[in-house]
Parts: C-alpha cells; sequence; structure tokens
C-alpha cells in the first residue's frame, strides 16, 4: 500500500474513532454510538485493544455520557417533584435527607441469641434495591421518551 493510501485510512479511522467518542459523551453506550457512527462493535473493540489513547478517551467519553444521562434524570425528578408527584418525591427524601433515608431493619424479632443479617448480605440487599430504583427510573423515562429525550434545564 503506497503512502498516500496509508495516510488516507489513517485520517479516516480517526475521524470515525472521534465521531464515536462524540456519540459517547452524549450517551455512553457502546452499541449506540456504533450504530450511529456506522462504525462496527468488532472494530471498535479492536480499536480500543491496540490504541491505548483511544482507550482512556473512551473511559473518559462514557463517563461524560452518563454524567449527561445522571443530570437529565435528576432534571425529570425535579419536574415531577414540581408537578406534585409523590413518588417523586419520596424517592428525592429517602436518597438525599437522613431523616427519610430507608435503613435496614432486623428481620429477627426474637431474642438477643438471634443472629443478626451479616453487614455483607445487608449492604447487598441495600445495592439490589437501589438497582431497582434505577431500573424503575429508567423505566419512566423511557415510558415517556418526547420528556427523556430533553436536555436538563439549567436551574
Amino acid at each position: 500500500m503506497d503512502e498516500q493510501a496509508q495516510k488516507t485510512i489513517d485520517e479516516r479511522m480517526a475521524k470515525d474513532k472521534e465521531a464515536v467518542l462524540e456519540e459517547l459523551r452524549r450517551n455512553s453506550i457502546i452499541e449506540v454510538a456504533c450504530k450511529k457512527t456506522g462504525v462496527g462493535r468488532t472494530t471498535f473493540y479492536r480499536w480500543r485493544k491496540e490504541d491505548f489513547d483511544f482507550y482512556a478517551n473512551v473511559n473518559e467519553a462514557i463517563e461524560q455520557g452518563r454524567s449527561v444521562i445522571t443530570d437529565m434524570a435528576i432534571s425529570q425528578v425535579v419536574k415531577s417533584i414540581q408537578e406534585g408527584s409523590f413518588p417523586a418525591s419520596k424517592f428525592w427524601l429517602t436518597h438525599h435527607d437522613d431523616h427519610f433515608r430507608i435503613r435496614p431493619i432486623n428481620v429477627y424479632q426474637t431474642p438477643n441469641d438471634t443472629p443478626e443479617l451479616p453487614q455483607e448480605l445487608i449492604k447487598e440487599i441495600d445495592h439490589l434495591f437501589e438497582i431497582n430504583e434505577r431500573v424503575n427510573i429508567a423505566k419512566a423515562i423511557e415510558s415517556n421518551p418526547e420528556q427523556g429525550s430533553q436536555a436538563p434545564s439549567s436551574t
């Protein structure tokens, strides 16, 4: 392959990599970024494996994309609170105010010799509840795509 052809290929690859990174900054989902930019997932993962700078830039872009999505989700929760949604208000209070935070309860109501749940198990249960709440928020956003796709309002 002559030098000019290789230069053209390298320029195209750099342009495609930047397009994928830009898309990841918007949505953080590799599959979606690849589809929107026309880059195959196999190619994406090869680039990520072979190019350390691209690997680092992908991780940074994904974090930026997650931040954008988090901002949109927070905006939706706040908007729902402003519209009088009790579930949104409850969600916000249980996650942002210690007075309303849901605390694990001792499931044993028997004498003191009954062992308590191990802390690891309690933490895992709490984690599962958090995941469930995130899934419910994602479903709510997904069920109302018009609001979920809007950029968050600046306040």
